[in-house]
């Protein structure tokens, strides 16, 4: 009972002190908003559309420019300049006038109708994974409209009608479902593990800026009448981290909850089975920040 009675002390105490101190509240509270929002708004395109780019078309054949108007037809892309030479297109892209780059090289309708490959270069910056997946996305589209047409016209030259050219070039229809990220989206990958990050940062941050204030302020006083009590040092370690606790359950809601919901990134997670996984992460941030607070000598 003295260890529930010293325990529910510690935890109201600690709680007072969080919504009392201006600091504190701005780490574990506002912070734990802001950025969360900020982070969501930066990744809640999950992909682009119309993305301006430039191509250079060294075969200027039927098959190159059919293949140029399939890409300009997918929803990623926008053809908005084509140049004579990949100088001049460089020239564009480092100015910021179009986000990719696509080379077709000479030959290009001679080799495919032989049925040899003939590759399609994409010039982008690595740095932009958004532009690189949808550029890479409409290429793969484009060529597919392009193989599957030329295959459905190569049937027809050996006798074949029409419809039974188009059922003897179906290939193997491939559906892919993403279990946990349905739009292969970055923010779907990215926003998760950047909010378990701003958890365990603001946290820590805070619990050394109390820790200081504690040894500024001189408020040992109230915590070392624990100290001689049986079981004391334990109930104020737990107490404390309760209190952190239910803060930050609080802020996982927000965050990965209500938050997950209104920028529409999928939570497939039962919330009672993320529950398991948040509260001992925050229970154990608390520990290390408990013992790391207990370096600082000031605020």
């Amino acid at each position: 009972m003295k260890f529930l009675n010293t325990l529910a002390r510690v935890f109201f105490t600690e709680l007072r002190t969080i919504f009392t101190d201006g600091g504190a509240i701005l780490l574990f509270l506002v912070a734990n908003f802001i950025y969360p929002v900020v982070y969501s708004t930066a990744y809640m395109n999950e992909g682009l559309s119309d993305v301006p780019v430039c191509v250079v078309d060294k075969d200027n054949t039927k098959s190159s420019r059919e293949l140029i108007k399939y890409m300009d037809a997918s929803s990623e892309l926008k053809i908005s300049k084509s140049a004579l030479s990949m100088k001049e297109a460089m020239l564009s892209f480092d100015k910021g006038e179009v986000n990719a780059v696509f080379r077709i090289p000479e030959d290009f309708e001679k080799k495919i109708l032989s049925s040899v490959q003939s590759p399609v270069s994409i010039y982008c910056d690595g740095a932009y994974l958004l532009y690189y997946k949808a550029s890479q996305k409409a290429l793969v589209k484009a060529t597919g409209i392009l193989s599957k047409k030329i295959e459905i016209k190569r049937l027809m030259n050996k006798g074949m009608d029409y419809n039974s050219a188009v059922s003897s070039s179906k290939s193997i229809d491939l559906k892919v479902f993403n279990e946990y990220n349905p739009y292969g989206g970055y923010g779907s990958f990215l926003i998760p593990g950047i909010i378990f990050l701003i958890l365990q940062q603001t946290l820590l941050i805070g619990i050394g800026l109390l820790g200081g204030s504690i040894k500024e302020k001189n408020y040992f006083r109230f915590y070392k009448v624990f100290d001689n009590k049986k079981g004391g040092i334990p109930a104020l370690i737990l107490g404390k981290s309760l209190a952190y606790t239910l803060v930050y359950v609080f802020n996982f809601v927000l965050s990965l909850v209500i938050l997950n919901d209104l920028f529409s990134f999928p939570n497939k997670g039962l919330f009672i089975n993320q529950l398991a996984l948040v509260i001992p992460y925050i229970l154990s941030i608390s520990f290390l920040g408990l013992a790391v607070s207990t370096l600082f000598k000031t605020r």
